[in-house]
């Protein structure tokens, strides 16, 4: 059935295909406000923890750059002893940044035109799904069906889950808009013309602003419509497909061309979502195998299961039909099959973290599963069957609607009572679901998003509070530091540890994650990179033995907080002046005109010295991109600021 046949469709139909798509939008809301209460995106703060604290960081920066000198990137040295935002690292940020840009233009406050861009991204998430159903020719029932069975992918299936839940929204924003460029240009192959293909490059460069691993889904599909429509295609609609490409890459330059000036500092990105054959068997039967490739949550990976197989099926008929949509969706669904459990045999995929293809997998194997049902309803494949036969059907369906509640109820704990105490009064050892809790009192976690915990908030109001302006901190808690470095006047070494620039390796964790350090080693990395602080969630030996190096101050639950008994400057060498940064620009005064002035920030390309000064590059043990040299002679003080 496709979309022309429901032009005439009986007035009775037509009221109920609006009963359903209420339906639809009205669970999608309520779930929406489980799991994001609207209160939260209307709230004074920026949606934190885990990913979102680097988004804001990351949006926040860009932001400065947009409104004070009209660039996508800047120099900010409040994280990693100065580093390049903007360019390679927020490459997943681009339309969170533009979105929060535009809402601040608007008048909005920062934290909510931040907000605004998670709960647009959960709104969409169906929304876009019925869309592009209907541009790859399915009936509006089966929209509808496709929006519904993609509302339950993005709540219940743990890695669609865990992407919201962790930060990774933009990602899920950049799965679910790569359906309008597919949709629009499996019409344009059909029907070429020149609207079709202006479209087609205007979403396709949207979806690559939203997310640039969206050019991985959509590769396959694209690819394999052109190619089998390219015979038939006039000269002028090669052109349109040139067309197509070079508008969708025009409209990412700005973000491009900065990226590829400092892709000399990019770094191994495979340390996250590597998946493999093991985790297609683990992900079948919800085991947890590694959390730091599918995501800390349970796996439940019921509807994604279901959804994969009805999309099986309905390939299956579609290419005995030859129905044309048989090509995108085997293309898209076999290569993100690939590179979810088979990534080992594509050469460099582990860089693009390919177990993350998982989403796209279950989000367009949804849509697959309602055109199945579209199939099934319109040949009336139940009738023509034996009672027999629907008997068992039914019972088998009844262990699937089993099966998936159960899958459901994992991510509402609070539908699911706690075990009662046993008859001696006696806690129970087991939790919900069944599983052991150590012999301890558990809760099931709730895996919505929540309000900061108080933890972290009392060392954030410590630092702003008790710390003067610019006092440089160690933090190895990663949310931790990204949150100090955009919420507080400190200068931040931590943050992400595994940040694909070399400018990372200024953070102590990740080049002694597991090594232990001698306080020769220790003391030399605390002066060089002047840190006056440091905020430890996970103890060492190594710092607790450094008696002479770091004073325990106080304990915050796990967290330890030391201060450095060294004299510490930024100036490591050229006097005792003082030192103060900002985006784009570290002024320096009091300094000996005499000699070198080294500075603890890293050097980069595009900064100079004013006035009368020049920058240099100063050559670090520590650190791959090393520091700032101002040659003598030299002004006592002057200012060292980027140049775009």
């Amino acid at each position: 059935m496709s979309a022309a046949g429901d032009v005439s469709s009986s007035p009775r139909r037509q009221l109920w295909l609006w009963l359903a798509a209420t339906g639809v939008i009205l669970l999608h809301a309520a779930l929406t406000q489980c799991f994001l209460p609207l209160s939260m995106v209307l709230g004074p703060e920026p949606i934190q923890g885990d990913d979102y604290d680097t988004h804001i960081g990351q949006t926040f920066r860009v932001l400065e750059g947009l409104q004070g000198w009209g660039k996508s990137w800047v120099y900010d040295p409040k994280l990693l002893a100065g580093q390049p935002e903007g360019t390679i690292f927020d490459g997943d940020n681009k339309a969170w940044e533009l979105w929060t840009f535009a809402g601040v233009s608007l008048g909005l406050s920062r934290a909510l035109a931040f907000n605004s861009f998670v709960l647009a991204t959960f709104l969409a998430w169906p929304g876009l799904a019925f869309a592009g159903a209907r541009l790859l020719g399915f009936s509006a029932g089966a929209a509808i069906l496709a929006a519904l069975f993609s509302s339950l992918v993005w709540f219940f299936d743990s890695f669609a889950h865990w992407c919201w839940w962790i930060g990774m929204v933009e990602y899920g924003a950049g799965v679910c808009s790569a359906i309008l460029p597919l949709g629009l240009f499996y019409r344009f192959v059909r029907a070429p013309g020149l609207g079709l293909a202006a479209a087609t490059a205007l979403a396709l460069g949207a979806a690559l602003i939203v997310h640039p691993y969206t050019f991985f889904i959509l590769v396959a599909p694209m690819g394999w419509l052109y190619l089998a429509a390219a015979r038939g295609f006039a000269r002028r609609d090669h052109l349109a497909v040139v067309g197509i490409v070079a508008g969708a890459i025009a409209l990412n330059l700005y973000w491009l061309l900065p990226a590829f000036a400092h892709w000399h500092y990019v770094l191994d990105s495979g340390f996250f979502a590597q998946g493999g054959p093991a985790f297609l068997v683990s992900d079948f039967f919800d085991l947890l195998r590694d959390p730091s490739d599918t995501g800390v949550i349970g796996t439940r990976t019921g509807f994604r299961f279901l959804f994969m197989g009805l999309s099986l099926a309905v390939l299956v008929l579609w290419r005995r039909e030859r129905d044309p949509r048989f090509a995108p969706f085997a293309a898209v669904l076999g290569l993100c099959f690939v590179l979810s459990y088979f990534s080992q045999i594509i050469p460099h995929a582990r860089q693009i973290q390919p177990y993350r293809h998982a989403l796209p997998l279950a989000y367009f194997a949804a849509i697959g599963a309602a055109g199945f049902v579209e199939y099934a309803v319109a040949r009336r494949v139940l009738a023509g069957l034996a009672k027999p036969v629907l008997a068992l059907l039914a019972v088998l369906a009844f262990g699937v609607v089993q099966h998936l509640a159960i899958q459901v109820a994992y991510f509402m704990p609070q539908w699911v009572p706690e075990a009662k105490p046993l008859f001696d009064g006696s806690p129970s050892v087991i939790m919900r679901y069944g599983f052991l809790s150590k012999f301890e009192p558990h809760t099931h976690m709730f895996y919505g998003l929540q309000h900061p915990r108080t933890l972290e908030h009392q060392i954030v109001t410590w630092v702003e509070k008790s710390l003067p302006h610019g006092t440089r901190v160690l933090v190895d808690r990663m949310p931790l530091g990204e949150r100090l470095a955009w919420k507080t006047h400190a200068e931040v070494i931590g943050g992400f540890e595994y940040r694909n620039i070399q400018h990372s390796y200024a953070n102590f964790f990740r080049s002694y994650h597991k090594i232990d350090v001698d306080e020769l080693k220790l003391g030399y990395y605390l002066r060089t990179f002047a840190i006056s602080y440091v905020i430890v969630d996970r103890p060492r030996k190594d710092f607790a033995r450094a008696k002479r190096l770091l004073e325990p101050l106080f304990q915050v639950g796990p967290i330890q907080i030391y201060r450095t008994n060294l004299p510490i400057s930024k100036m490591l060498q050229g006097g005792s002046g003082s030192v103060h940064a900002s985006t784009n620009r570290i002024a320096v005064s009091g300094s000996d005109p005499q000699q070198d002035v080294v500075l603890s920030y890293h050097w980069h390309e595009q900064l100079a010295c004013l006035p009368r000064c020049r920058v240099l590059r100063e050559r670090s043990l520590l650190d791959p991109v090393g520091f700032i040299r101002v040659p003598a002679p030299h002004p006592a003080s002057f200012v060292v600021r980027l140049v775009y």
